[in-house]
C-alpha cells in the first residue's frame, strides 16, 4: 500500500506559484510557496504591486501604499482576484485592475 506524502499538499501549490512568477516575471518568489510579488506598469502610468497568495487563495494589491485584499474566483485560464469594489485580472505579463469608480486600467509585469 501507498505511504501518503506529508508534504504532498506543500508541494503540490509549489508548481501553480512557480509558473505563476514565470509568466508574471516577478521580483520575488517565494520557494515554499507562500507568496508571488509582482510588479505592474499601467497605462495610465501607475505602477502596481501583487502579492499573491497561492494556497490561501487571495492576493493583496499596493496601490499607492493602500492595500486592498482580494479573493481568487474561477476562471478558466489566467487568474482573476476581486472584492465587492475592486478586480484584478489576466493572462501572462498583462493585468487589468477595475474598480467600480474608475475605468479599467491595463497594466503589464516589470
Amino acid at each position: 500500500m501507498r505511504q501518503p506524502n506529508s508534504g504532498a499538499s506543500s508541494s503540490r501549490h509549489l508548481v501553480p506559484a512557480f509558473l505563476m512568477a514565470i509568466a508574471l516575471g516577478c521580483s520575488n518568489f517565494n520557494p515554499q510557496g507562500e507568496y508571488v510579488d509582482a510588479r505592474f506598469d499601467c497605462t495610465d502610468g501607475e505602477t502596481l504591486q501583487v502579492r499573491f497568495y497561492q494556497e490561501q487563495e487571495r492576493a493583496v494589491l499596493n496601490r499607492d501604499g493602500a492595500k486592498v485584499t482580494l479573493a481568487q474566483q474561477r476562471t478558466a485560464s489566467g487568474f482573476h482576484y476581486a472584492n465587492a469594489d475592486t478586480a484584478i485580472r489576466g493572462k501572462g505579463n498583462e493585468l487589468r485592475l477595475e474598480t467600480v469608480s474608475e475605468a479599467p486600467v491595463i497594466c503589464t509585469a516589470s
